[in-house]
């Protein structure tokens, strides 16, 4: 006799049921789960320089969108540049978002600091900048702190624009 015919007695078979359901149960419960889905924000803003630099600034986060209430950039260049055009891809309005422009930096030098506000603390956030699709700089912290990327020397520019 299987435990699948109907010659099993009633109650034999709704307590293998229940066993069985009750091992799947734990072997579920005990499978690690994260605190948090990652969240890569894509809706970040694309900056273009009067020296040609064009920076695509960004932030992946360890939390659920709905966490985040608000991500902002500061962008410091060289003194004497100047923002062309920011770009927001379609979807921006999916995270409220701030850019602030500074041209208070030595020639040859940016800083970007990335802030991001959710409602949950001690997120962990990674700032990126792309520069004109060539390099990408990264600096690591959590939400509610300034997280500064510094780039150098090696960004190199594009032909400048007027």
């Amino acid at each position: 006799m299987s435990l699948f015919t109907p010659e099993r007695p009633l109650p034999a078979a709704l307590g293998a049921a229940l066993f069985g359901a009750g091992l799947l149960a734990s072997v579920l419960a005990s499978v690690p789960r994260p605190a948090h889905a990652a969240v890569s924000c894509r809706v970040d803003p694309i900056v273009t320089l009067s020296n040609g630099a064009v920076m695509h600034l960004g932030a992946a986060i360890a939390d659920n969108a709905s966490d985040i209430t608000a991500v902002s950039y500061a962008l410091h260049a060289p003194i004497g540049t100047r923002v062309v055009g920011v770009v927001y891809p379609s979807d921006a309005r999916a995270i409220r978002q701030t850019f602030r422009f500074y041209p208070d930096n030595a020639p040859s030098t940016w800083d970007v600091y990335t802030y991001v506000d959710s409602k949950t603390h001690g997120v962990g956030v990674t700032a990126t900048v792309e520069v004109n699709n060539r390099r990408t700089f990264t600096a690591a912290g959590v939400d509610h702190q300034k997280i500064r990327v510094h780039m150098g020397h090696t960004v190199g520019t594009r032909r400048p624009v007027r």
